[in-house]
């Protein structure tokens, strides 16, 4: 009853304090939707973050095994270079008979 006995300047300040109640109230909305994004994103900056720290740790061990894998190689020639060397050496090919003849007693 009392805002309809309301004089005209005071029924367009309570129009105009409506229209603001409700532009603030659009803003709180999209405060409070910015404010859920930014908690998704920092989620997913965590989880990138994680992903970032598995593919350094990847990478470290990506250089450790070709290091390795350099190092056997190295390894692998030096074996075969000492092999080939027993094979050529005169002991060797002088045995070769008797090796033969115990593998063929040995069946």
């Amino acid at each position: 009853m009392e805002l309809e006995q309301a004089t005209p300047s005071s029924a367009t300040e309570l129009e105009s304090l409506r229209e603001r109640v409700r532009e603030l109230t659009r803003r709180l909305a999209e405060a409070e939707a910015l404010v859920a994004e930014r908690a998704a994103l920092r989620t997913q900056l965590r989880r990138v973050e994680t992903e970032l720290a598995k593919t350094v740790d990847l990478e470290n061990q990506v250089r450790e095994l070709s290091a390795d894998r350099e190092h056997l190689t190295a390894l692998i020639e030096q074996l075969r270079g000492a092999v080939s060397g027993y094979r050529n050496s005169t002991s060797w090919r002088i045995t070769a008979p008797l090796r033969r003849a115990r593998r063929l007693f040995a069946r």
